[in-house]
């Protein structure tokens, strides 16, 4: 299956509905890495 390509919020709509979600946060020297639990209601910082 080829990766999409999608703005964020039209991308939502192909996930399912429970499940964890990865979050990066780019930064200028490092980048940040965060995991949500399967409900998504909360994200915990992973080390890298």
């Amino acid at each position: 299956m080829p990766a999409l390509i999608l703005p964020l919020v039209d991308a939502a709509t192909h996930w399912p509905e429970r499940g964890g979600l990865i979050g990066l946060d780019l930064g200028t020297k490092t980048i940040g890495v965060a995991v949500s639990n399967p409900d998504r209601r909360l994200a915990t910082g992973v080390e890298t």
